[in-house]
């Protein structure tokens, strides 16, 4: 994120997500919830979603 300026207002988004992933995957007994999902995929896979593409579509056409 450092690298790519453009990346650095979805640290907020991608810390949600790492954080869910490495609780899902290391927490004994952990049940994910559907609010919970929905929020980390509506809001902030989204979020970093939207910007990668937009990034690379900008890349491709020549103004990054």
């Amino acid at each position: 994120m450092d690298r790519w300026p453009a990346l650095t207002p979805l640290r907020t988004s991608y810390i949600a997500l790492l954080d869910y992933s490495v609780t899902a995957r290391y927490s004994p007994g952990f049940e994910a919830r559907r609010p919970n999902l929905d929020a980390l995929v509506n809001q902030h896979l989204a979020r970093v979603i939207a910007t990668i593409e937009r990034e690379l579509a900008d890349d491709e056409s020549g103004t990054s």
